[in-house]
């Protein structure tokens, strides 16, 4: 699955976005204050009260896909924004900027939105993950100066020489 080429399509946010599952997920990012992009993250971090962003922890388990239906209520709730701060308001809750250039087909030649969109493969199969884990685990994942990477209680390989 190409990104920028699904944004193009579909006209989502991108993975970025406060709501940027490709697939319309309900799940909804955070962000860092004064930072304008969101990361899924699922948890609630302690002591993490920014407004819009402090929704409680969302078990992987409940997480359902989008579906047309609830894809075609978000788009007619975004183009029925009477103002240009409404629409903003409204991109952000909703994930989608306007309409895909796949309402233009017919209706019974594909499978709705976002049903048509893949998940990304790559990501789903692991690729890149190693490189991650290997990261978190020898303690050297890139992080915030306030972050101790000393309490990182799962970086069990940070002392080298012993693996």
């Amino acid at each position: 699955a190409d990104g920028p080429g699904l944004l193009t399509l579909s006209n989502f946010v991108g993975h970025q976005g406060k709501n940027g599952c490709r697939l319309l997920c309900p799940v909804k990012g955070r962000r860092k204050p004064g930072a304008p992009q969101y990361y899924p993250v699922l948890l609630k971090p302690n002591n993490y009260n920014l407004t819009g962003c402090d929704h409680p922890d969302v078990n992987v388990y409940d997480i359902g896909p989008g579906n047309s239906h609830a894809y075609c209520e978000q788009l007619v709730h975004l183009i029925s924004s009477c103002t240009q701060h409404e629409y903003e308001r409204r991109h952000l809750e909703t994930g989608i900027v306007g309409l895909s250039i796949l309402l233009g087909l017919q209706p019974r030649l594909i499978q709705g939105i976002p049903e048509v969109f893949s998940s990304e493969l790559m990501h789903l199969s692991g690729a890149n993950m190693a490189a991650l884990w290997l990261d978190l685990w020898w303690g050297e994942f890139d992080c915030v100066p306030t972050n101790n990477k000393s309490s990182w209680h799962w970086a069990i390989f940070r002392d080298r020489d012993t693996w």
